[in-house]
């Protein structure tokens, strides 16, 4: 684990499982920068929303690692494409979207990761540098009890908590193998 992959190191494995032949992989990058807003100096966060929906909609999702792909095509399923009226863009449509150049040809297939799966990611970063690469919030796949929430994980100390959907957050994607 922790090896790190592609051209400019932008991958990195961060769980294998028992078999050695399967695990996560996740972007050593914000996907997306800092999203769309222009200034943060006014208490505005960076980052894109869970959802651009401002309704109520609850998504069955899991907290586990395994469940970050389905969670993430369980968003895409309910908001669909940000190019319609109404939608705009949304955590897991960026990840769903990615892809990254490694030596071997495009990576693609990347998904917005449960909270567990991030929950890996940010051990990863804290074990890597001393301290998270990156201080802020991000999203998890993973919808919170209340259905206009959804699960994120804070960088700066691997605090967990809810947002409402309709808040921003940074977004990590990652890739199974």
């Amino acid at each position: 684990m922790g090896q790190l992959i592609g051209p400019n190191d932008q991958i990195v494995v961060v769980h294998v499982d028992e078999d050695g032949q399967h695990g996560l992989m996740a972007a050593t990058f914000d996907v997306g920068g800092d999203g769309d807003v222009p200034d943060v100096s006014y208490g505005v966060w960076p980052g894109y929303r869970w959802s651009d929906n401002y309704h109520d909609n609850d998504i069955p999702t899991g907290d586990s690692i395994g469940e970050g792909k389905s969670n993430t095509w369980a968003i895409i399923s309910e908001f669909g494409d940000p190019d319609q009226p109404g939608v705009g863009m949304y955590a897991a449509w960026l990840c769903h979207n990615l892809s990254v150049q490694t030596n071997d040809g495009e990576l693609d297939d990347w998904f917005l990761p449960s909270n567990g799966e991030l929950d890996l990611v940010f051990e990863w970063a804290r074990e890597e540098f001393q301290a998270p690469d990156r201080k802020g919030f991000y999203w998890t796949s993973s919808q919170a009890a209340e259905p206009e929430g959804a699960k994120y994980i804070n960088f700066y100390d691997g605090l967990k908590g809810s947002n409402l959907k309709t808040n921003r957050c940074l977004v990590r994607c990652v890739h199974e193998f």
